[in-house]
């Protein structure tokens, strides 16, 4: 397993993921998350949350890519690239806690 390093930066909100140094605004990253998730968002939030909470933060970090690949969109056949959608299954991340 390869683990890229994602870069951050110190905010007065706290640490942000970063692009080319500079913090990714939230209101960016949830609008993303609606175009992807729709008005199954908050029940996608619910389950990842409690997925996240059933986890130490050191645990979490040792497994969260792991976790991820268990529970990612498999994307049907002769389809690549990113932007190609699947199908994510909540109750597979609920199974994971």
């Amino acid at each position: 397993m390869v683990l890229e390093q994602l870069p951050v930066v110190n905010t007065v909100k706290g640490v942000r993921a970063a692009i080319e140094s500079k913090p990714i605004e939230l209101e960016t990253v949830e609008r993303y998350l609606v175009s992807k998730c729709g008005d199954a968002l908050p029940d996608v939030r619910k389950a990842m949350m409690k997925l996240a909470s059933a986890f130490e933060p050191d645990k979490l970090a040792g497994r969260g890519f792991g976790l991820y690949e268990q529970f990612r969109p498999q994307i049907p056949e002769g389809v690549v690239g990113w932007g190609a959608k699947g199908e994510l299954d909540l109750e597979l991340i609920r199974k994971l806690r």
